[in-house]
């Protein structure tokens, strides 16, 4: 197991979330996977894992993580999971440099932050080099322009 794994585990035990099988690959692809895609049915916990993920990326070092959807209401489903886990529940907001819940941000001492972004909006997705970005609702999001224009360049 290496370390990204186990410290998955670790924050799965701390947040007391225990994914099905289907999340369960998710969480743990293969060594070599760039992108995961989740073509699920509703209530499935997509939206739910996509947000276990943006935690364990943001609570590392140094780490920059979009949610990108369609508007900002969208985005804000999982942002808002995130804020009440981390601000809320594990009481993280001490730590914080900056934060709005209303303006989907996050930033945190140790140098990493969250962000609530909207493809309506694509000069807010330039310039910034990401670790994660979680892309909700991709179907309704011209992805030929927001993906190759502006998220993929960011992965980079």
């Amino acid at each position: 197991m290496d370390s990204l794994e186990a410290y998955k585990k670790q924050w799965f035990d701390f947040s007391d979330y225990t994914p099905h099988p289907g999340q369960l690959k998710m969480h743990y692809p293969p060594k070599d996977t760039r992108f995961i895609v989740a073509c699920c049915g509703r209530r499935w916990g997509k939206s739910f894992s996509a947000a276990m993920e943006a935690e364990i990326m943001v609570t590392q070092p140094n780490k920059t993580v979009w949610i990108v959807a369609p508007n900002y209401s969208t985005s804000e489903k999982i942002f808002n999971k995130v804020w009440d886990d981390l601000i809320i529940t594990h009481r993280m907001g001490d730590f914080a440099i900056s934060k709005s819940k209303k303006e989907q941000f996050i930033e945190f001492e140790w140098g990493s932050k969250i962000q609530g972004k909207s493809a309506e909006h694509p000069d807010g997705l330039i310039g910034e080099g990401c670790d994660l970005i979680i892309l909700d609702e991709a179907s309704k999001i011209n992805l030929k322009k927001i993906w190759q224009t502006y998220l993929r360049p960011t992965l980079s």
